[in-house]
């Protein structure tokens, strides 16, 4: 397979585009953009089954992020991961490991995103479980969630 970058452009809503190429189809796909800031989700915080978007309950240690039990308090990041997608049968190939890791690499010119600096927008469970395991903790980084 191949990892192919589309740059950011208007068209793209300044995102940058990376896709997953494997026997001329498309089968990965990863939108990030330049972020400042994010937020901790909570460890308890898991999605539903139907792979909806997490949902929000809120006390005085949280903040609701449209959507997401996070910390209060902000913390720096450097990327934003909008979206990640691999079609179904090309799951558990670590495919959206590398779109992720390219993205690192590529996205800030001369610099590789730290692992820690990098936030995921509006988590599924499959996404929360991805993050907590991409970033090696069980509070990674999460903005914009809806």
């Amino acid at each position: 397979g191949n990892i192919n970058k589309s740059s950011s452009s208007s068209s793209f809503g300044g995102k940058t585009i990376y896709i997953y190429v494997h026997n001329k189809r498309v089968v990965g796909f990863c939108s990030v953009e330049v972020l400042l800031k994010a937020f901790r989700l909570h460890p308890e915080n898991s999605g539903n089954e139907d792979g909806e978007n997490i949902s929000s309950k809120s006390n005085g240690n949280t903040r609701s992020e449209e959507g997401a039990n996070c910390t209060i308090k902000a913390s720096k990041a450097m990327m934003g991961v909008h979206q990640l997608w691999c079609h179904r049968s090309h799951r558990k190939k670590k495919i959206a490991t590398m779109l992720v890791d390219a993205a690192r690499s590529k996205l800030v010119y001369g610099l590789t995103v730290p692992v820690e600096m990098v936030a995921f927008s509006s988590p599924t469970l499959d996404g929360a479980r991805f993050a907590r395991q991409y970033s090696n903790t069980p509070t990674p980084l999460v903005y914009d969630c809806k």
